[in-house]
């Protein structure tokens, strides 16, 4: 259990998953008096006594979210949305150069649909992961922001840059920036101070 918020960890962690405090070792509970001990009786208005191997952390402590993780699957969340009309945007001009252009042109585009669409997928469930704080939402969310950053470059090489490339691959840079920070990896099951 954690000194920290109290959270209960796996028997193997050594760092608290969601203040990312260094557990200390498992120290032996305390036994129960003797059963033929006269128990005290309390004070009116005292509060009970304890429980011997109760947690020491009051009952209205609870792992909550830190703030920048919840804006993270915001971020992630209208990620998901805008990509959507990216994807509609290269599927409409793929259509159009099947029809009307050429064959290459409109395979480029086509293929660049379907690599927006499977971004959007994998945005979407980084913000539910991230928002449920699973172990699995680091990953997931760093492969997005290296995706994303890669077909930001391709449209880049294939057509003019644009701004939205750079607000783009900026935004994803922060996601990775901030979630290799010392404090927010070991939320995610990560050691503090080593890069991925």
């Amino acid at each position: 259990m954690c000194a920290g918020c109290g959270t209960r960890s796996p028997l193997t962690a050594q760092f608290c998953h969601v203040c990312g405090l260094l557990l200390a070792p498992l120290t032996p509970v305390p036994a129960a008096p003797p059963a033929g001990w006269p128990a005290q009786p309390s004070p009116a208005g005292a509060p009970p006594a304890p429980v011997y191997g109760a947690p020491a952390v009051p009952a209205t402590t609870t792992s909550a979210r830190p703030t920048g993780i919840t804006l993270l699957a915001g971020v992630e969340l209208v990620t998901c949305l805008v990509v959507l009309f990216v994807v509609y945007d290269y599927g409409y001009w793929a259509n159009w150069e099947f029809t009307y252009g050429s064959f290459g042109w409109g395979a480029v585009d086509a293929l660049m649909a379907v690599g927006w669409a499977v971004i959007a997928g994998t945005a979407f469930m980084a913000a539910s992961r991230l928002w449920s704080m699973q172990a699995s939402a680091w990953r997931l969310a760093v492969g997005l922001a290296v995706g994303m950053i890669s077909l930001m470059a391709v449209s880049t090489l294939l057509w003019s840059p644009s701004p939205s490339d750079f607000v783009g691959a900026t935004a994803q840079l922060c996601v990775v920036g901030y979630l290799n920070l010392s404090h927010v990896r070991p939320l995610f099951g990560r050691r503090p101070l080593s890069f991925m």
